[in-house]
């Protein structure tokens, strides 16, 4: 099994990045307690307050995967949440060094 970091950017659309804050840091708890879990980080720009990024390991994309589809903490964001988010950017990353 090969080892996945993703680095995803989230973006509040404007007036509510309070709101969305307090969506994405109610996944990460759930979320670090998932099988395959190494890391799993939720940080703010302090430059710009509308961008949130989730910093992840996995021991493997499968189960990431698992996280992202069937993870009910996941699936509740987007059914509540998605519309405060103006767009998001996914880096799927390997370790070189």
């Amino acid at each position: 099994m090969k080892e996945l970091h993703i680095i995803a950017v989230v973006y509040a659309k404007a007036g509510r990045e309070e709101e969305l804050c307090a969506h994405l840091s109610a996944v990460v708890a759930p979320s670090q307690n998932e099988e395959g879990n190494l890391r799993y980080e939720l940080l703010r720009d302090q430059d710009n307050p509308l961008r949130f990024v989730f910093v992840e390991q996995w021991s493997d994309a499968a189960l990431q995967q698992k996280h992202h589809v069937e993870g009910k903490h996941i699936q509740e964001f987007q059914a509540h949440a998605a519309d405060a988010v103006e767009k998001v950017e996914v880096y799927r990353l390997d370790r070189i060094a």
